[in-house]
């Protein structure tokens, strides 16, 4: 575990989409808390707003379908729908400010939405409220509060980033390692 930096040396070229979880602990080798109170996502909001006092927060509220390794999002205000397939590609983890970084590697792919299989054996359902800042035009700073179909909440902090090929990839690790030098916890 890197205690210094994020850095991206696992990616391979087959990856185009990366999260990055914040922690708050580790409960053991494959378990972390990310589940953070309304305390502590207004502290890292407002660091992060001190931090980019340019840019702003969106709103958006979604309800997202899980079938195998799909993803279907119904967006809450307007009905429009984006189906991903999601192929997990990479993980590690990092420890900063007292926060864990979990770092996940994707090839995910936007189908046609007919391509979300007509089913009933859906493998969950989360409503989503989350709020996001648009750090780049790849880059997105995200606190998400879900409802999953049992009735679990968790509010989870994450930096997802686009990744493409002509991506200047040493821009996006400066960039995602200065947000998280901002973070405030």
């Amino acid at each position: 575990m890197n205690t210094n930096m994020i850095s991206f040396d696992n990616i391979t070229g087959d990856e185009n989409y990366i999260e990055i979880v914040l922690a708050k602990k580790q409960i053991n080798n494959h378990q972390y808390d990310i589940d953070f109170d309304d305390e502590e996502c207004e502290k890292i909001i407002v660091s992060l707003l001190k931090k980019y006092p340019q840019n702003k927060f969106f709103k958006k509220h979604t309800t997202k379908y899980l079938y195998d390794s799909l993803e279907m999002n119904v967006c809450n205000v307007d009905n429009t729908k984006t189906v991903y397939n999601s192929k997990f590609i990479h993980h590690n983890s990092h420890k900063k400010n007292n926060l864990f970084f979990l770092t996940n590697l994707y090839d995910r792919k936007l189908l046609p939405t007919h391509a979300f299989p007509s089913t009933i054996d859906i493998d969950d359902i989360i409503d989503s409220k989350r709020v996001t800042m648009k750090i780049t035009n790849n880059i997105y700073f995200n606190i998400d509060s879900l409802q999953y179909s049992d009735n679990t909440n968790v509010t989870h902090i994450y930096i997802n980033m686009n990744i493409k090929k002509s991506n200047d990839i040493i821009h996006t690790i400066d960039t995602v390692n200065d947000i998280i030098s901002a973070l405030d916890v």
